[in-house]
């Protein structure tokens, strides 16, 4: 029993280090050039916790893995913000001015629902895959359809999240990014873990 309340309050303190990391690095780096890499340094050093057993400080994880991400992946990041950021935009300016096109209502909330869909498994497809080119878009994209069930549980689990953080600011001031990003990375680490050596 003790151990199992020393082991909670390892994850909690883990959850708390990896939400303040994430805003330090990712506000000290810049918003558009931190955002992504910083995110998925996130995934990264849950992955290093969960599969491999790392028990070195989350500070020198964070900041080797970090370094690595931006350098890596630089300029796909801020093509990545860029994009999403502009098919958002054009939805709210020309929502507007087609309220009945059905059509044109339709496309917008369906790619909306991809940029979701994309976001989940972005991050700990790229934490856990080596990949460049082609592969960093089309691989989040491919598990989209490949894990259904860990998507939709991970939908189900940032609603509980986002719910639980509107009733206790202060629980999300703490743990942030840290407690959906271990729900999420549990869910997709385990999943890719089971797959390997049939599929890759």
């Amino acid at each position: 029993m003790l151990k199992a309340i020393v082991a909670f309050c390892e994850l909690v303190y883990d959850m708390m280090l990896l939400n303040v990391y994430w805003w330090r690095y990712m506000l000290l780096g810049g918003v558009l050039f931190s955002l992504i890499p910083a995110t998925i340094t996130v995934y990264d050093c849950i992955r290093k916790r969960i599969l491999q057993k790392n028990e070195a400080p989350l500070k020198e994880i964070f900041s080797d893995q970090y370094r690595h991400n931006k350098q890596k992946n630089r300029w796909f990041h801020v093509a990545a913000i860029v994009l999403t950021g502009f098919i958002i935009g054009v939805h709210h300016t020309l929502a507007s001015d087609y309220p009945t096109n059905f059509l044109f209502e339709f496309t917008m909330r369906t790619n909306l629902l991809i940029i979701l869909l994309l976001a989940i498994t972005f991050f700990p497809v790229h934490a856990y895959f080596s990949l460049d080119k082609v592969h960093r878009w089309l691989q989040p994209l491919l598990f989209v359809f490949i894990c259904p069930v860990q998507l939709l549980i991970s939908m189900g689990l940032l609603g509980l999240v986002s719910l639980l953080y509107c009733y206790y600011p202060f629980l999300g001031i703490c743990l942030g990014i840290g407690l959906p990003a271990y729900g999420i990375g549990f869910l997709f680490f385990n999943k890719f873990n089971k797959m390997k050596g049939v599929y890759f």
